[in-house]
């Protein structure tokens, strides 16, 4: 995705952000949530052709059968985070992935956070000198132009963004769904 694209979509995400004034505080969040469904908005086209082409290749690596189901880009929004916001962990219910595309960020304004969902795990912790795939949380920086996708199940974090410079991010999910003409008839084959 070009400069140019991210530069649009920054402007385009502010204009949103003052057509859809701030939620009040709920108490996994704090920060702005733009509400409106980025997918169906022109200035994204290209945001939602990079999202589905993404998406297509985790189907194509799960062999999804996509004879039999359909992808299906749930919805988008954005979020902007200025000092001291962040989101508690939480998880994306009724899809299958969900993913994050780091508009505007640096490094140091707080990480995602994804927690292992086997509880064993935080019962026998290891003492290690920093974070790795064996602890019971893993933390990636939020850097700009980078998207992470993630399954949708997986509880997850956003720290808080420790300095005042807008952290902003559009979020997604993503599903596969049996098609309209085999529901009621389709069989796992597993």
């Amino acid at each position: 995705m070009s400069d140019e694209h991210r530069k649009q979509w920054l402007e385009s995400t502010y204009a949103l952000a003052k057509a859809h004034p701030k939620s009040p505080a709920v108490p996994l969040f704090r920060g702005h949530k733009v509400q409106a469904d980025l997918f169906t908005i022109p200035e994204f086209a290209t945001f939602k052709s990079a999202v589905q082409d993404k998406a297509q290749t985790i189907a194509q690596d799960l062999k999804v059968d996509l004879n039999r189901m359909d992808l299906t880009l749930d919805h988008a929004w954005a979020n902007i985070n200025g000092k001291g916001d962040f989101n508690e962990y939480h998880s994306h219910p009724n899809c299958d992935f969900s993913g994050v595309y780091y508009l505007k960020s640096m490094p140091s304004l707080g990480s995602i956070r994804f927690r292992d969902p086997r509880e064993p795990v935080a019962l026998r912790t290891l003492l290690l000198k920093e974070r790795n795939l064996f602890t019971q949380d893993v933390a990636f920086p939020p850097v700009q132009g980078m998207m992470y996708i993630f399954p949708a199940w997986l509880m997850h974090q956003v720290d808080p963004n420790p300095v005042d410079f807008d952290r902003i991010s559009l979020s997604f999910n993503i599903s596969f769904k049996i098609k309209q003409e085999l529901q009621g008839t389709i069989q796992k084959d597993f």
